[in-house]
């Protein structure tokens, strides 16, 4: 799992102002951040937490900063994984995956649970399922697998609607320890990349 990546030329020219050089220069594995004044350097380093928000379309990504120097002076900086919200009414919410293909909810013997994902973010799932399955109140926890991940989920069940033929929608909200909350971060990152170059393909394309 990879954490705090180097920004690459796409996120780079979308989320901060470099120079043209910095951005096309090829001869080594960093792209440089240009700071108006240097001595807000040593301000952003004390600093307790950093973050780059990008709004694109609906969307809003806020990215955790780490500003480095590196041996010749330059900085450096490396983006965390994002937190992804989507602008709604009356404010944000954090972006929601629908329906996704690849996941599958198990129990901790490894058997795969009764239920369909609605959708998932990093904070809460949308399941349905039978409605004697579960209660409202009730703790949940369970395993989200796919190919690429194994995380272990835990929450509490908070809302709950009646569906047609006997079946019932839960909204759980998760309250996951930070290394399972870093992997649902991590994999809801992943999946928005992807849906957001399928619907925007002039961000794949070469200048």
């Amino acid at each position: 799992m990879k954490k705090n990546n180097i920004l690459t030329n796409e996120e780079l020219d979308m989320l901060l102002c470099i120079s043209d050089t910095a951005l096309h220069d090829q001869s080594d594995n960093f792209n440089y951040l240009q700071i108006a004044n240097e001595r807000l350097l040593p301000l952003l380093n004390k600093a307790n937490s950093l973050f780059v928000e990008a709004n694109f379309k609906n969307h809003h990504l806020r990215f955790p900063l780490n500003i480095q120097t590196s041996d010749a002076g330059c900085i450096v900086p490396q983006l965390g994984t994002p937190d992804i919200y989507e602008h709604a009414n009356p404010g944000r919410r954090p972006w929601r995956l629908d329906h996704p293909i690849d996941l599958e909810l198990l129990n901790e013997s490894g058997k795969r649970l009764p239920f369909e994902i609605i959708n998932i973010s990093a904070s809460g799932l949308l399941i349905r399922g039978h409605s004697s399955a579960l209660t409202l109140g009730e703790q949940f926890t369970g395993i989200l697998s796919s190919a690429s991940y194994s995380i272990h989920l835990y929450g509490v069940v908070i809302r709950n609607k009646k569906r047609k033929n006997a079946m019932q929608e839960w909204a759980i909200r998760l309250t996951l320890d930070a290394n399972n909350h870093e992997l649902l971060q991590e994999y809801i990152y992943q999946q928005h990349n992807h849906q957001l170059l399928k619907s925007t393909p002039e961000l794949t394309e070469s200048p």
